[in-house]
């Protein structure tokens, strides 16, 4: 069996998001404040999500979402050190709490 080569995934990549709606990434942020709780952690950003419901700038990781430990391990990193973030959530419209499915720490 041959293997197979970065080359030959190229064409077939550049058509794997077709059909999906936009994303939703945050603008570049920093955590404001951190809650965490039973049902998972919430925290504050600076950045104001207009989709939002009540203000935009609180966010929910739930306890037993995938990556959870490695989202709010780096999360927690990123608000110690003052570091910018990017968040993404996949909920549209999003709610008060968007749920946090993804982040970037910069």
């Amino acid at each position: 069996m041959n293997p197979i080569s970065r080359a030959s995934l190229l064409p077939g990549l550049a058509f794997a998001n077709v059909g999906h709606a936009a994303e939703f990434w945050s603008d570049t942020t920093r955590i404001t404040s951190i809650y965490p709780h039973a049902g998972g952690m919430t925290f504050n950003v600076q950045y104001s999500n207009p989709l939002s419901t009540c203000g935009g700038t609180r966010w929910v990781v739930p306890i037993g979402s995938p990556n959870y430990a490695a989202i709010v391990a780096s999360l927690m990193l990123a608000h110690g050190s003052d570091k910018p973030i990017q968040i993404h959530v996949e909920d549209q419209p999003a709610p008060c709490e968007p749920v946090v499915d993804r982040s970037v720490v910069f």
